[in-house]
């Protein structure tokens, strides 16, 4: 995460044994460290940035877990602050696992305050995870007033699924012969 939504990262550790399904959280606040972390010059508060922030998150969850299946999550979010912000006040999560990739888009109203939306940020970024591990199946809901939200899944072609698990190095049979 990039700072907003990080307080779901306290609710995540105060559950006892915590330490045997959570591998890590990272918070790259700085645009410099989130560049870094991404290794991408292109890394601004964007549903494209979630998605890579959970593909790189996943990524080193298989390098490091002895859990299957793992799958990571990234949340970029630009909520309240105390300067004038040109964009809109906005929330982007997604989960990637080897399956699919889930997203939750979220427009937030600025006349929340910074308590409000990271709050609504860390309650949504919950709930992804809880969708991803078929805990939930009711939508999201947004307070009343609060803004926007887009949820959206998408599966992976089985040649991807064995691509991201590990089980092949390619997603599909290279044409041979000689001319």
């Amino acid at each position: 995460m990039t700072g907003g939504g990080s307080s779901a990262i306290a609710s995540l550790f105060s559950v006892p044994g915590a330490s045997r399904t959570v591998i890590e959280a990272i918070v790259p606040y700085h645009a410099a460290s989130l560049r870094d972390y991404l290794r991408s010059d292109d890394a601004g508060c964007t549903p494209a940035t979630a998605r890579a922030m959970a593909m790189t998150a996943y990524q080193r969850a298989c390098r490091f877990a002895d859990l299957t299946p793992v799958f990571g999550l990234g949340c970029t979010a630009a909520i309240a602050t105390d300067r004038e912000r040109r964009g809109s006040d906005r929330c982007h999560l997604s989960v990637q696992s080897a399956e699919r990739t889930l997203a939750l888009d979220i427009s937030l109203t600025k006349s929340a305050d910074r308590d409000a939306q990271e709050t609504l940020c860390a309650d949504a970024l919950l709930w992804l995870m809880s969708w991803s591990l078929g805990l939930t199946r009711e939508a999201f809901e947004m307070p009343v007033d609060a803004g926007e939200a887009r949820f959206t899944e998408v599966a992976a072609p089985a040649a991807w699924v064995d691509l991201l698990a590990g089980r092949s190095r390619q997603t599909h049979t290279p044409a041979t012969g000689l001319i």
